[in-house]
């Protein structure tokens, strides 16, 4: 009785000793099959064609099938990182220009969006005055920024619509060429545009006659080489210094103790040198001869009273009491 027991018991291990082998094969297959049935066969995104601007980024999204595939590791790459990048599926354009952005499965499944990368657009210009005044000869320059900051500025066209007023270069550098009103105006490819209106201003004409504390004399009688020979000891030998009895009548206020010493003649001179320094024509042939063999004198043309600083005006009333 034992010994049937004994056999049978080895009988049951020889069958499950030889059904093993046939079990992890066929395991074996059917896991190679489940993991075929599981790897991706596509992928889909969120979108193909994108647009962008430089600097903007876009965030695109991924989708692999079957939903359930094992191994969804995804790699992103972009045809050209110069123009737009690409990372977790956020793309960022860098500069103006066409490139592919892949995603692709370890198993080669792929798919790719189009980007097409453009400058800014500006959709404002800011110009740094809206009104100048200048000189006829002067030259100021007008800055223009653009909005958004970034925008490319290197199309910006500048044009007057006076060019014998006020003439403008492509960087916004205006120069006053005769007396009157001209308009600047600094305009986009697209059409975006921002003026300035530019004054210009003539020279003086100043007569004979004109003798008011704001204006220079043409008159022969008041010619800086001649002074009055009357009371104190004339100060126009002692003052004068490069040409000049006040050199430095134009950055500091006169006082009248220098002032009050003197002559009609000289305080008339030390008015002139002021709108001299300033480029003004004289009228007095022999005045303007004068100022011209000076060094320092750019004659440009036109004068007033408003074109001076405040100490040039306060100087000036100060001379015309002692002329």
């Amino acid at each position: 009785m034992r010994s049937k027991k004994l056999a049978g018991k080895y009988l049951v291990i020889l069958l499950i000793i030889s059904i093993i082998p046939f079990m992890l094969c066929s395991c074996g297959g059917f896991s190679e099959a489940f993991d075929k049935e599981k790897e991706i066969t596509s992928i889909s995104l969120s979108e193909n064609d994108i647009n962008l601007t430089v600097g903007e980024s876009r965030v695109i999204e991924a989708k692999a099938y079957p939903e359930d595939s094992i191994n969804k590791v995804l790699t992103w790459t972009s045809s050209n990182d110069e123009i737009a990048t690409v990372k977790g599926g956020t793309i960022t354009a860098k500069k103006a220009g066409s490139v592919v952005v892949k995603v692709e499965a370890q198993n080669g499944v792929n798919a790719s969006c189009n980007v097409t990368v453009t400058e800014r657009e500006i959709t404002k210009i800011t110009l740094s005055d809206e009104t100048a005044t200048l000189k006829v000869g002067q030259t100021i320059q007008i800055e223009a920024k653009v909005t958004p900051v970034g925008a490319k500025t290197d199309e910006l066209v500048w044009s007057s619509d006076a060019q014998d007023i006020a003439k403008v270069n492509s960087s916004g550098y205006v120069t006053g060429v005769n007396a009157g009103i001209a308009n600047i105006v600094c305009k986009t490819p697209n059409g975006v545009e921002a003026s300035c209106t530019v004054t210009v201003r003539a020279a003086i004409q100043a007569t004979a006659s004109s003798t008011s504390p704001t204006q220079p004399t043409t008159d022969d009688e008041t010619e800086p080489t001649k002074a009055r020979s009357d009371s104190n000891n004339s100060v126009l030998s002692n003052h004068k210094y490069n040409g000049c009895i006040f050199p430095d009548s134009s950055s500091r206020k006169l006082t009248v103790s220098e002032v009050s010493k003197l002559s009609d003649s000289e305080a008339q001179q030390a008015i002139n040198e002021i709108y001299a320094r300033n480029g003004y024509i004289f009228k007095t042939e022999s005045i303007q001869e004068y100022f011209e063999a000076q060094s320092w004198y750019t004659p440009r043309g036109k004068v007033d009273i408003g074109d001076l600083s405040e100490i040039e005006q306060y100087n000036i009333s100060l001379l015309q009491k002692y002329r």
